[in-house]
């Protein structure tokens, strides 16, 4: 009889060590994802943040990677104001400055500032804008095309207002 005892015993104390293990390592990857997600965010901000801090005329291409640890995630500007990334489950928000407009992209990113507006990967001249507002198709490139077009072309010529 001591001896079962002493068994259930052991085996309660092993369960409860694994059930502790095992606890602990779902919780650290949960938070490597988190920080996964947080670098892909600040990736971009730092980006926004650069072409925020210097002079008109400024124009860079940089890339994100279409995964990260083989895993895919979303990444999308809402608003032309927070930047969106979601990882595996984890959400990071990072807000942007004002006079951002655009959308972040997984692979290649343009990004350029003209008239103190910056632009991400909508980045069309003033003949582009005007023909957009002349063809009223402003709200469907907006839309379909290019998120952030609009902002751009209204803030940077008065034009799709």
């Amino acid at each position: 009889m001591e001896f079962v005892v002493l068994i259930a015993f052991m085996l309660v104390i092993f369960l409860g060590f694994f059930a502790v293990v095992s606890m602990r390592i779902l919780e650290a990857k949960e938070n490597e994802n988190k920080q996964i997600a947080k670098e892909i965010a600040n990736m971009v901000q730092d980006e926004v943040t650069l072409a925020n801090s210097v002079a008109d005329g400024y124009k860079r291409t940089f890339n994100v990677q279409q995964k990260f640890k083989g895993s895919s995630y979303n990444i999308a500007v809402i608003g032309n104001r927070e930047l969106v990334v979601n990882y595996l489950g984890n959400e990071q928000v990072v807000f942007l400055p004002e006079r951002v407009c655009g959308d972040a992209f997984k692979s290649e990113n343009e990004i350029d500032k003209k008239e103190r507006f910056i632009c991400l990967n909508s980045n069309l001249n003033f003949t582009q804008c005007q023909n957009a507002q002349n063809l009223n198709l402003c709200d469907e490139i907006d839309e379909e095309l290019l998120p952030g077009v609009k902002c751009c072309c209204c803030g940077r010529y008065g034009l799709c207002c």
